[in-house]
C-alpha cells in the first residue's frame, strides 16, 4: 500500500508540471489585450508669437473717372462756362485692371481658447502694381452767354503702387492640424500718382463779324511715394506640418481711399511659411 501511495503521488506530481507547462491559452472576451491605437506625434499649438514670409499674385483695379474732375474745375473757375455748361464734370480718363507678383512677410500673436484662436498680424507686400487710365477726350459744342464755345478736353493719370500691408484681426477655428481662419483689417501703403488735363475752347461770339477766339489751359499734378489707406478683408487656412512649422494659403480683398480722385483696390492670392516660437 505504501509503494501504491508513494507511485501515485510521483503521477500527479509530473502531471502538474506538464499541464503548467503546456497550458492551453483561454479566450477573455473583453479582457484580451489589444494594443493601443497609434496617436499623433504631436498636438498642434496655434497660440503664441509667429513670424513667416510669403509670396503671391494679384490684381488691381483703378478708376481714373473722377481724377481730372478737380483739375478741370480749379482751370475754368470764374468762368461763365463752368458755371453754366460744369465741364469739370465731364468723364474723360476711364478704368484700369493689371495683375502683379508680390514678396513680403508677416509678424503676428494668437491667443487659444479651446479650439478658437483669436490674434493680430503685421502683414507687409512688396509689389509693382502701375496703372494707367484710357483715354477718352470729350469734344462739345455749347452755349455760354450769347456765345458759342467749342470744347475739347483730354487728359491723363496714372498709379503705381510699390508696398502694401495690413494690420489684421484675425479669428480661427483649430480642427486637427488645420485652422482655418478669417481677418478684417486697416490697408496701407505708398504709390507713385500723377495727373494732367488740358482744355481748349474755341469761341464764336454771337456778333459774326468778330473771328472765334481760341483759349488753351494745362494742369498736372504729380506725387511720389504718397500715403494711401483703406481697410482689408481676407481668409485662409493654415497647416500645422512640424511642431513649430505651419504653411498657409489665403485670398485678401483691399479697397484703398480715393487719392487724387483716384479709387482703387487690389485682389490677392498668396502662399506662405511661417515658423511659431
Amino acid at each position: 500500500m505504501r509503494r501504491l501511495l508513494v507511485v501515485l503521488g510521483l503521477l500527479a506530481s509530473i502531471s502538474g508540471a506538464a499541464a503548467q507547462e503546456f497550458e492551453i491559452p483561454t479566450l477573455r472576451g473583453t479582457d484580451s489585450f489589444v494594443p493601443d491605437a497609434p496617436g499623433p506625434l504631436y498636438r498642434p499649438r496655434w497660440s503664441g508669437v509667429y513670424v513667416g514670409a510669403q509670396i503671391g499674385y494679384g490684381v488691381t483695379g483703378a478708376d481714373f473717372v473722377t481724377s481730372t474732375n478737380d483739375l478741370v474745375a480749379h482751370m475754368l473757375r470764374n468762368s461763365e462756362l463752368e458755371s453754366e455748361q460744369f465741364p469739370s464734370n465731364w468723364s474723360v480718363l476711364g478704368r484700369s485692371q493689371t495683375g502683379s507678383s508680390s514678396w513680403g512677410g508677416f509678424f503676428g500673436y494668437n491667443i487659444g481658447w479651446e479650439c478658437l484662436i483669436l490674434g493680430t498680424e503685421l502683414n507687409y507686400s512688396r509689389t509693382h502694381f502701375s496703372a494707367n487710365s484710357p483715354v477718352f477726350p470729350i469734344e462739345r459744342v455749347v452755349s455760354v452767354g450769347s456765345n458759342t464755345d467749342d470744347v475739347t478736353i483730354t487728359g491723363s493719370a496714372s498709379m503705381h503702387i510699390t508696398d502694401y500691408g495690413t494690420v489684421r484681426m484675425r479669428a480661427g477655428y483649430e480642427t486637427g492640424n488645420f485652422l482655418p481662419y478669417g481677418f478684417v483689417g486697416l490697408a496701407y501703403g505708398r504709390a507713385d500718382l500723377a495727373r494732367a488735363a488740358s482744355v481748349v475752347v474755341v469761341q464764336t461770339p454771337a456778333s459774326g463779324n468778330a473771328p472765334p477766339v481760341t483759349v488753351t489751359f494745362a494742369e498736372s499734378d504729380t506725387k511720389n511715394g504718397a500715403f494711401i489707406w483703406g481697410w482689408a478683408v481676407g481668409g485662409g487656412v493654415e497647416l500645422m506640418v512640424a511642431p513649430k512649422v505651419f504653411m498657409r494659403g489665403e485670398y485678401e480683398f483691399i479697397a484703398f481711399q480715393q487719392v487724387f480722385g483716384i479709387k482703387s483696390q487690389i485682389q490677392t492670392g498668396r502662399v506662405a511659411v511661417g515658423y511659431k516660437f
